[in-house]
């Protein structure tokens, strides 16, 4: 929560949880570290993603989730939900975001170097 995109394929949710469990979700915290440029592109990953959660919304709804405090939620947690837009949570929802917007650091990076956008049917 408040997650916008979700996978449904088994095959892509199947490989992505094979990376996580191999340790990816560290390296690539440890090269947003290493490198400004990709922490960049990640932090626009983010931005594009909670502008567009946000702009799904009706006004109705935006007006409900400023009425019980719940905005910062909305629109200040990114990808996942995650509040530290210098981590990495779940490769799922970063490829789900990737797959729907094409604007996504890390989806870009596993359809890059790990191929996982061949799994696409």
């Amino acid at each position: 929560f408040p997650t916008f995109y979700w996978l449904s394929s088994r095959f892509l949710v199947k490989e992505l949880s094979h990376l996580e469990a191999a340790g990816l979700i560290k390296e690539l915290e440890e090269r947003l570290q290493d490198d400004p440029a990709l922490m960049a592109e990640y932090k626009q990953s983010h931005e594009d993603y909670v502008a567009r959660r946000w702009a799904a919304m009706s006004q109705t709804t935006k007006d409900e989730i400023e009425r019980l405090g719940f905005t910062d939620v909305f629109t200040k947690r990114g990808v996942g939900g995650i509040e530290n837009w210098q981590q990495v949570r779940c490769l799922h929802t970063q490829y789900a975001h990737h797959l729907s917007s094409g604007n996504n650091a890390i989806g870009r990076i596993l359809d890059e170097e790990y191929g996982i956008g061949r799994l696409i049917l």
